[in-house]
């Protein structure tokens, strides 16, 4: 199977089963938290990544940590120089481990558990570079705010399809 039916098929999948116990992790995180003020947007991030990448968890979660799989997240873009709001979705999205094709956007994914809230900053060379994006200049420093709320492994919903197999013969 190709990898975007694959994904595809994923997505299918947990929107199906989204309320079955397959789904390891559930925030219990209340979305009142955004959007995100101006001096969450602003403010430098506290850590780095060994990518280079900043980051500050704005409220760790107690859930298992993403890998392999698709997971719900609340997600806010910003042009860190204007404040320029690129992304808001602030109701739950499904994506899977293939999310992305920036490594250092991987990496902030992958560092993510289940009721997190981080705040990353990507410089230039991390994000878009010379490229412009939609609304997001080229050469912009990008701040993102990421909350998950679900996680399913790629083992679960694998063993969860053998399962439904089985019943259905």
């Amino acid at each position: 199977m190709y990898k975007s039916q694959f994904s595809l098929f994923l997505m299918t999948s947990l929107s199906l089963t989204a309320g079955c116990s397959m789904v390891s992790g559930v925030s219990k995180a209340s979305p009142k938290q955004f959007p995100a003020q101006p001096s969450t947007i602003f403010s430098p991030c506290e850590q780095t990544a060994e990518s280079g990448f900043g980051y500050t968890v704005i409220r760790a979660g107690d859930g298992p940590k993403v890998a392999d799989g698709v997971f719900t997240i609340t997600y806010h873009g910003y042009v860190a120089s204007t404040g320029l709001q690129y992304a808001n979705l602030n109701k739950k999205q499904v994506a899977t481990h293939d999310y992305t094709t920036k490594p250092a956007f991987t990496e902030a994914i992958y560092s993510l558990s289940v009721g997190d809230i981080k705040k990353f900053c990507f410089p230039p060379q991390l994000a878009y570079g010379d490229e412009k994006v939609g609304a997001i200049p080229v050469n912009s420093d990008l701040v993102e705010i990421f909350e998950v709320h679900t996680f399913t492994s790629a083992k679960e919903i694998d063993d969860s399809i053998k399962e439904l197999r089985k019943q259905s013969n």
